[in-house]
Order: structure tokens, then C-alpha cells, then sequence
């Protein structure tokens, strides 16, 4: 009988040392996990700014391309006139 006393003991100390390192291991992961989301986060946040600026840029370009468009018409128009008056 004591051998199976020995036996269940040892078991039971294996199953509890397994159980703390699954635990630490589940815990290491969801640090991990939490730590490099607050990373992204930080990432993306930063490159929030970044967004608005490439937005700003795009519809100066495009007002600058209609406004060009808007004066090669008015030139276009302006000779036009000027060969009908000639």
C-alpha cells in the first residue's frame, strides 16, 4: 500500500508542476499579446497623422489639377476669340 501512496504522491506533484508551467506559459502568451497590441495601437495612432497629411496632399493636387485644366480652357477659349476677330 505505501507504494501506492509513493505513487499517487508522485503523480500528483508531476500533474501540479505541469499545471504551473501551462499556467506561466497561458499568462506569458497573454502578456505577449496585450503588449504588442498596445504596440500596434501606438503605431497606428502615429501614423494617424500621417493619413490626414497624404489627404491634405491629394486634394491640394487635384484642386491644382482643375485649376490648371480651368486656365488652359480660358486660354484655349481666349485664342479661339482672337482667330475669329482676325
Amino acid at each position: 500500500m505505501s507504494y501506492n501512496k509513493l505513487e499517487k504522491s508522485l503523480d500528483n506533484t508531476t500533474f501540479l508542476r505541469i499545471r504551473k508551467w501551462y499556467l506561466l506559459a497561458l499568462l506569458a502568451i497573454a502578456f505577449s499579446i496585450v503588449f504588442s497590441q498596445v504596440l500596434i495601437q501606438m503605431h497606428l495612432n502615429s501614423q494617424l497623422n500621417d493619413s490626414r497629411v497624404i489627404n491634405v496632399a491629394g486634394r491640394q493636387r487635384a484642386y491644382s489639377q482643375k485649376l490648371v485644366k480651368d486656365i488652359l480652357l480660358l486660354d484655349r477659349t481666349n485664342l479661339k476669340k482672337e482667330k475669329i476677330w482676325f
